[in-house]
């Protein structure tokens, strides 16, 4: 028996349930039109608006890696044995190509350089460019800097892959030719920065051993003359332990003075050769090559979406539409019942 009741009672929700999906599936029938023409009016728009008025993106691509150069350790190391403390590392700093790359002194720098674009093609400052292409109006210097040059850095991309240390740059612009142009721009404008940096680092070190070699050699000078002026006196020192014992410390200071003053001269010519050398700090493993199509607005994507956006927005028109008129039938019928009610009485005795 009272099995019986709790299979009832499934088979009475099962029904219940079966009748409000019927229902469902007849008002998306009935309101078939909406839940048709909404999505396809959505997509529609959107594949317009994404063909002729939103603005395409071009993006380029460049990889690269750093190029680690070994201080100079040997001269270094040599030093710290007399007391004497380099200005230079044992290795060069760990560069931070993200930050720079992204660095808003860098942007500065870029945007000052002239570029070519099919509007300009006789060049024009990169500043001057997105300020036409992005309708930048009455603002001063100082401002207008500051606004493209937040506009610039959101155009940089940077990625590093962990595993190899490779840098993936990437610049998204209006026109395939600039977006090159801005990716081999920053990496000549990395190349430069880390350039400088080792100029200048080399140029305090050899200006260091230029000091240390005056210094060292008036030592050198002070030294051999107290041993000259000791061995003119002193002729015959065979027999004087003293002397010989003089004459070894002399000739010891001397020794240890050459020795460095040769290093020094030795170190400042390797760092006159350094400041020469034409290296490449920045290792260029993919040249960025001009995109064949545009990256954004991504047509596929767009559409899909208003596919499901416009889809959604039809069935709760739909839904809402069922409500009012499922509301509006009990309300006829509240009416109805209302009037018989009103006819009913009057139809009454009094008494």
């Amino acid at each position: 028996m009272y099995d019986s009741k709790i299979k009832n009672k499934k088979d009475h929700n099962f029904d219940i349930k079966l009748v409000e999906l019927s229902d469902l599936f007849l008002l998306f029938a009935q309101n078939i039109k909406i839940l048709i023409s909404i999505p396809l009016l959505f997509v529609v728009i959107v594949y317009l608006d994404a063909s002729f008025f939103s603005p395409k993106l071009f993006q380029a691509s460049g990889k690269i890696m750093s190029y680690s150069k070994s201080g100079d350790s040997g001269l270094a190391g040599f030093a710290s044995q007399f007391g004497m403390e380099l200005p230079i590392s044992q290795s060069e700093p760990k560069w931070a190509y993200s930050s720079i790359l992204k660095s808003r002194t860098l942007a500065k720098e870029i945007l000052a350089n002239t570029f070519f674009t099919k509007k300009n093609p006789k060049g024009k400052k990169l500043i001057y460019i997105l300020k036409d292409e992005f309708k930048i109006e009455n603002e001063d210097d100082f401002s207008l800097e500051t606004i493209v040059t937040d506009i610039f850095l959101k155009m940089v991309r940077v990625t590093k892959n962990n595993s190899d240390g490779i840098y993936t740059i990437s610049v998204s612009s209006f026109e395939p030719k600039l977006s090159v142009s801005l990716v081999n721009a920053l990496i000549e404008g990395l190349d430069k920065h880390q350039r400088n940096y080792a100029r200048k680092s080399s140029m305090k070190t050899r200006q260091f051993i230029e000091e240390r070699i005056i210094e060292t050699q008036k030592e050198l000078e002070i030294k051999e003359e107290d041993l000259k002026v000791f061995t003119t006196r002193n002729k015959r020192i065979e027999n004087s332990p003293l002397l010989l014992l003089e004459e070894q410390r002399l000739l010891r200071e001397v020794s240890v003075l050459t020795s460095v003053f040769t290093t020094l001269k030795q170190s400042y010519e390797t760092s006159k050769i350094e400041e020469l050398k034409d290296i490449d700090y920045v290792i260029l493993i993919d040249q960025p090559e001009l995109p064949l199509s545009y990256i954004s607005p991504n047509k596929k994507f767009r559409i899909i979406s208003a596919f499901l956006g416009g889809l959604f927005l039809s069935i709760v028109i739909s839904l809402i539409l069922g409500y009012v008129k499922n509301l509006n039938d009990k309300n006829k019928n509240k009416y109805r019942e209302s009037i018989n009610l009103i006819k009913s009485s009057f139809n009454r005795p009094l008494i």
